[in-house]
């Protein structure tokens, strides 16, 4: 015991994929808002219509909620890299601590040959 059992680069790999997730969600966000306007000029306005800014409006919530969902996980991931390598630094100072705090048993002469 007084070691924690953690992977610091497997974590970052997973931090660094969901980086990569909200990066392309940010870039489906804009393609999305680009469609919607090629859609609307090309089409003389059909894009204006109730239904297609609802469908429109919606993907895009959808989108964005699940780019927070992916920074979200990620800060966690990075947060829990980090509060386990403090974890891990500080018992192994306790540990050195209390090593340091135990008696010395004498040698009674008697050991194994």
């Amino acid at each position: 015991m007084g070691k924690l059992i953690y992977n610091t680069e497997l974590m970052d790999s997973i931090t660094e994929n969901y980086n990569q997730c909200v990066a392309r969600l940010d870039e489906t966000i804009l393609l999305l808002a680009e469609t919607h306007t090629k859609l609307n000029d090309n089409y003389e306005g059909q894009a204006k219509q109730e239904i297609a800014v609802a469908v429109f409006s919606k993907i895009t919530e959808h989108l964005e909620l699940l780019k927070d969902c992916c920074n979200s996980a990620g800060a966690y991931v990075a947060y829990t890299k980090n509060s386990m390598l403090e974890l891990d630094d500080n018992i192994g100072k306790a540990f050195r601590k209390t090593d340091k705090l135990q008696p010395k048993i004498p040698d009674s002469g008697r050991g194994v040959r």
